[in-house]
């Protein structure tokens, strides 16, 4: 039992202890969320949350009115088939979020090439809307997306221009629904994202990358800590032993 002060991603560190011992398989069938908060001895909207991980990581899928599966590709990861957006809508978040830090990285070096005064005022007009979305947090990110999408338009590469936009749009919503989202991590995203803008206008590619990898990383951190410490361990990111204490 997971005590009561423990976050929503402790519970996905529970659901991720692998398919491999084979108490759970794809196609599976949860239990609904009721049952899952007295198994884990916590409120359902925690397991909500971790659920929404899950989903979004690739673990997990919900059919309407039929309920929560383990995804056919969990054990396995077959993409190789997948037309390559329909790919990218498929990984696991953690794939998602390396892949938009190296994109993101590499269009902040162009971006201070290549932007023109049109871009960066783009890019301004973004920013304040997140100021100004208050405590409305779909609203934030929306703004944070145009910023991010401005950037990427900026880079005048159609490539980085299309990945970076079906990256941030598959990401942003999980922040949405499943991250709490504080004001202190409002108002640092909202202080590196016009630092980023004026070190573009400056022509500072290289530093403009080290204040995009904090802009990108203040929300993600619980979620990529959590992948870093499994890659360490040399375990793969997996569900399983929870099922065993109540017969899935």
């Amino acid at each position: 039992m997971i005590r009561r002060n423990t976050t929503p991603i402790m519970i996905v560190e529970q659901f991720l202890k692998s398919l491999e011992s084979g108490n759970l398989v794809p196609e599976q069938k949860l239990p609904p969320e009721r049952e899952l908060a007295r198994m884990f001895g916590v409120g359902r909207s925690s397991v909500r949350e971790a659920i929404g991980v899950l989903v979004v990581m690739g673990y997990l899928e919900v059919i309407q009115g039929k309920g929560t599966f383990i995804r056919r590709t969990a054990a396995q990861g077959d993409y190789n088939s997948i037309p390559l957006e329909n790919l990218i809508r498929s990984l696991p978040m953690a794939d998602l979020m390396e892949a938009r830090e190296i994109l993101e990285l590499k269009a902040v070096d162009l971006a201070a090439e290549r932007a023109n005064s049109e871009s960066i005022q783009i890019m301004k007009q973004a920013i304040r809307g997140m100021e100004e979305s208050g405590e409305d947090t779909e609203a934030f990110y929306q703004a944070d997306s145009e910023f991010h999408h401005a950037l990427a338009e900026s880079t005048d590469n159609l490539f980085i221009r299309h990945m970076l936009r079906v990256l941030v749009e598959q990401i942003h919503p999980f922040n949405v629904k499943y991250m709490h989202t504080s004001k202190e991590t409002k108002q640092q995203t909202i202080r590196t994202a016009k630092k980023i803008t004026a070190l573009i206008a400056k022509g500072e590619g290289h530093e403009a990358q080290k204040w995009m990898y904090i802009h990108i990383n203040e929300v993600d951190g619980s979620l990529k800590d959590l992948v870093a410490e499994r890659k360490k361990r040399g375990e793969r990111l997996s569900l399983s032993r929870w099922a065993k204490e109540d017969d899935v």
